[in-house]
């Protein structure tokens, strides 16, 4: 249980990146092994290594777990001997898991321009994005991640991000003006409420027409789960 619980604790700062590196250890090939458990007994002592040694064979049928120590000696010893592409696929998985889930809501009404409305969507997106970096205090920890390979590695996954930020505000410029004449023009007043989804990397931010309301507001966590859409447009 205590194994577990470390193991948890663990997965929870490094995005469950961490899964990752282990299976990586528990499958390599004996030549590769022997390298990693050479380069693990230097850094950790020869008791160490026997330990694992001893330990391996549960690990890898799964009868025993491996405990949270080992695992961080893993997270912090292995990756940088893993090739390039698995140890990038670490970084993009790890930029993009960090912080929880968001979902946010922007109200706009008919009177809104474009202009502002695009605006503010930006910057919610600019705070989204933030949210994705890989903080210094985990770099300290594990320093392969203050690597420049790494570093150059997140600064194309954030270039990435900008881009794609670029193109929902495209999309925003293109779709939120035939939505809004909708709505106006809608002589029999059937629909009230408009809403567009946006998704950057986990997180959603949904922009939202409504007829009778004025100017642009950010929306709470009760009003996105409470809102009844009477059309819903989903894009990437």
């Amino acid at each position: 249980m205590q194994h577990a619980a470390e193991l948890a604790e663990l997965s929870r700062e490094v995005g469950g990146t961490d899964r990752d590196v282990r299976h990586y250890f528990l499958t390599l090939p004996t030549d590769k092994l022997t390298a990693v458990l050479e380069r693990y007994e230097c850094e950790y002592g020869r008791a160490s290594r026997e330990r694992a040694e001893v330990a391996l064979p549960s690990w890898r049928s799964g009868s025993s777990l491996m405990s949270g120590r080992m695992a961080r000696r893993l997270y912090t010893l292995l990756p940088p001997l893993m090739p390039t592409e698995l140890r990038f696929r670490l970084v993009e998985t790890l930029w993009g898991n960090l912080g929880p889930r968001q979902r946010r809501g922007i109200s706009a009404g008919l009177d809104v321009q474009i202009d502002g409305l695009v605006e503010d969507v930006g910057d919610e997106l600019d705070s989204l994005i933030l949210r994705c970096r890989i903080p210094e205090t985990l770099s300290v920890k594990f320093p392969w991640l203050a690597t420049p390979d790494v570093r150059a590695k997140q600064d194309l996954l954030d270039h990435s991000a900008r881009l794609e930020k670029s193109l929902i505000l495209d999309a925003l410029r293109a779709r939120i003006p035939p939505l809004q004449t909708h709505l106006a023009g809608d002589s029999g007043k059937q629909t009230s409420r408009l809403a567009q989804v946006f998704t950057i990397h986990r997180h959603e931010l949904e922009v939202v027409l409504e007829r009778g309301s004025t100017g642009v507001r950010r929306m709470s966590a009760r009003e996105l789960r409470a809102g009844e859409r009477q059309i819903v447009l989903s894009a990437r």
